[in-house]
């Protein structure tokens, strides 16, 4: 049983899987993506599990926890998932590692085949040269319909149609819109700078480098901006994480209509109730939305500015009013 004491049902959207959708909250980390998802898959046609590509699990199963506050082995939720994924002719599914990750393997050179390069005429021209050799193309494409396949057993299992999916992986969005076959939509979430730096900063320690943080942010925006432009325009839309805070039945009722559901149902944050995997967030007990502006006293005058000069130019693309530097 689910946390919320409901026996769990695997269901046959009508229609099949053609009036399915698949979501992608395209984000750089500390953006908010885990309560943004929690509050998308609070509506009753829209499934989560938040981050589906993430891997910081596999040698801590023993001990990760499921948002529904149980061991992710005992949970009878992803016990299901596991046996529908078998039972497709996914014998290899795990849930320690879904195997659905675009960047799997490692390696310079299986980052240069996969990764960003931060600028978009090289990508295309090694992805022009990489889809003439079948075997890298096929690869992409079986990882494809993996991701799919895992969707489907969510939504299946569910009784939903829309799958948001909110993994930290720059290029899934590129790779998804190329080996991908369902309606494919974006949410660009992003958040001001400095909270990410600050957020950086206090998970990691006064040690850290804000200004390479800033940095990471701005190359990890662009990329995703990069890949949201090749989708048409109904099919992607901006979300501020400082918009969601202040007004948050507003902010998703704007996207539960971008995902063609009902927008009048009013979002509920409530993360014990569902099965969130991804950031720490999902293990509290809150129903309370709270805009984190902690960097106005953990970032001091020199950091400020630091983060402007590494971030400016993509800060004032998501933030046209932006006005630097910082001091």
């Amino acid at each position: 049983m689910p946390a919320d004491g409901q026996p769990l049902r695997v269901n046959r959207v009508g229609g099949g899987a053609t009036d399915r959708s698949y979501v992608v909250v395209a984000c750089a980390p500390y953006s908010g993506s885990t309560l943004l998802a929690s509050l998308l898959g609070s509506h009753p046609e829209i499934a989560t599990v938040s981050e589906l590509s993430g891997k910081e699990r596999k040698h801590r199963m023993a001990e990760f926890r499921c948002s529904c506050q149980r061991l992710m082995i005992d949970c009878p939720f992803w016990r299901q998932v596991q046996d529908q994924m078998k039972a497709i002719g996914y014998a290899d599914f795990e849930l320690a590692d879904f195997g659905v990750h675009f960047g799997r393997q490692v390696g310079r050179l299986h980052r240069i085949r996969t990764g960003s390069l931060h600028w978009a005429p090289v990508e295309e021209l090694r992805d022009t040269a990489l889809n003439l050799v079948p075997a890298h193309n096929q690869a992409l494409h079986t990882l494809g319909r993996r991701n799919q396949a895992l969707a489907n057993v969510v939504l299946e299992i569910t009784g939903k149609r829309v799958f948001v999916d909110a993994s930290k992986e720059p290029m899934r969005l590129g790779h998804l819109n190329r080996h991908l076959d369902m309606d494919l939509r974006a949410v660009h979430l992003v958040r001001d700078v400095r909270g990410a730096v600050a957020s950086s900063k206090r998970r990691y320690g006064a040690q850290t480098d804000v200004g390479a943080a800033a940095k990471a942010w701005a190359r990890t925006n662009a990329t995703l901006m990069r890949h949201l432009n090749k989708l048409e325009s109904h099919r992607h839309t901006l979300i501020r994480y400082e918009d969601l805070c202040r007004d948050p039945a507003g902010t998703m009722a704007s996207l539960y209509a971008f995902c063609r559901v009902d927008a009048s149902v009013a979002p509920v944050l409530s993360y014990e109730t569902q099965h969130l995997l991804g950031s720490r967030g999902r293990l509290e007990s809150t129903t309370e939305i709270r805009l984190d502006d902690g960097w106005r006293s953990s970032l001091s005058r020199h950091e400020l500015a630091r983060v402007w000069e590494a971030s400016r130019s993509v800060m004032r693309s998501v933030y046209p009013s932006a006005v630097g530097p910082w001091v």
